[in-house]
């Protein structure tokens, strides 16, 4: 993801993939997820000051949305006082005052500046070709789809319509390639945990397979964490943690 951020306009997003509906070994797949979660919240809370910086933004997010404690207060801060010169834009995420001037959004490069571009939908108007280069990362795959997901979701979600793009047909031909990418990097892979995240993210997580969300769990290194950096093991997080919130009885759901 390059940078996956929390952030409020985020978390009305529904429509998650749903374990109800496992067969009987779902109890016992549920208590290895709950523990494959402890071991990770664990082996950030060890890192305690020492996580990538580029993570702290979406370990925010997640402590907001699902009650955790992660404690990155110190690094949060200091990401807000000095944040990256090239990526300031994106310290949006973490707190809706922060606004740069338009033209370090267009001073951005790849990824981050079609992602901020999306993040100020609300207040500047978009590059003229936002939408060609967005299609142009869809059809390259890997973390450019991710991220054009993301940009989607984050349009929709903060209200900025176009007559160019219908957003639900559009995220919804994503998913199918988010899926195929999924399955030929592996769930477990770095931009396959991605996919998965932003599969939840656009409203299309009853797309996320059973399988995927255990083959995450089966990766998991014996310290807590997942891949070869805090990128892939808060990933991993977040996607156990929404196929956690969706295995709770629809009752429980509504306390």
């Amino acid at each position: 993801m390059r940078n996956i951020m929390g952030t409020r306009i985020l978390i009305s997003i529904v429509a998650f993939f749903s374990l109800t509906a496992l067969p009987a070994s779902a109890e016992a797949t549920n208590e290895a997820l709950k523990k494959a979660i402890d071991k990770t919240l664990v082996y950030l809370e060890n890192k305690k000051g020492r996580i990538m910086p580029m993570m702290i933004s979406t370990l925010d997010y997640l402590n907001r949305t699902y009650g955790l404690k992660v404690d990155i207060a110190q690094q949060k801060a200091q990401l807000l006082i000095k944040p990256p010169k090239r990526r300031r834009a994106l310290m949006r995420f973490m707190d809706e005052r922060f606004i740069v001037p338009e033209y370090e959004i267009r001073n951005m490069e790849g990824i981050d500046a079609i992602t901020a571009s999306a993040l100020y939908c609300d207040i500047y108007e978009l590059p003229k070709d936002f939408f060609s280069r967005v299609n142009a990362m869809t059809e390259a795959g890997g973390y450019s789809l991710t991220h054009a997901t993301l940009a989607l979701t984050i349009l929709k979600q903060r209200g900025c319509k176009y007559p160019a793009i219908n957003y639900d047909i559009e995220l919804k031909r994503y998913s199918r390639l988010l899926g195929q990418l999924i399955e030929k990097k592996g769930a477990e892979s770095d931009v396959g945990t991605e996919a998965i995240v932003f599969l939840y993210l656009s409203g299309h997580g009853s797309t996320v397979k059973h399988e995927w969300i255990k083959k995450i769990i089966g990766a998991q290194k014996p310290q807590g964490g997942c891949g070869n950096n805090d990128h892939t093991t808060v990933l991993a997080l977040w996607a156990m943690l929404e196929a956690q919130r969706q295995s709770m009885p629809a009752k429980l759901k509504n306390h």
